[in-house]
């Protein structure tokens, strides 16, 4: 005779609880540590994430995101929000292009745009793969 705990879809439910238990602190702390959640308070998104001009899976080098972070622009400026696993305590970020000096470099010889910000000390790297074959400086206001 099986016992109620020694089921696998006992023991499966265990599981999912145990890792969104260990999921969501791990999550809120990576945010705290690698400034995403100080730039989203400089940079707080007000608006809903735009379906249209999206990149998935961007990678964003010095905040230490590989292919987690979807990118998306419009005319008024620069959008950038996470995968659903991490977002947990992490806002959506808008930046506005007058916010935003935008060039070609490379970083760790990885070919990537940087992006520096006027508001904030931070600078972003966002890799170039081909999804972001696109210089960004072309969509800055002249």
């Amino acid at each position: 005779m099986s016992l109620p705990h020694q089921s696998p879809f006992f023991l499966g439910f265990v599981f999912v609880i145990f890792f969104i238990c260990v999921w969501c602190p791990v999550v809120w702390v990576l945010s705290r540590v690698n400034g995403w959640h100080r730039l989203a308070s400089i940079y707080p998104c007000a608006t809903s994430f735009p379906s249209s001009k999206v990149l998935k899976r961007q990678s964003i080098l010095n905040f230490a995101l590989r292919n987690c972070v979807n990118l998306a622009f419009d005319e008024q400026g620069l959008y950038l929000q996470l995968w659903l696993l991490f977002r947990l305590g992490n806002a959506s970020i808008f930046i506005p292009w007058q916010d935003i000096e935008a060039e070609n470099s490379s970083f760790f010889f990885v070919r990537s745009i940087r992006l520096k910000l006027r508001k904030s000390d931070r600078t972003l790297h966002i890799e170039k793969n081909g999804n972001t074959s696109m210089n960004f400086s072309a969509l800055l206001p002249k």
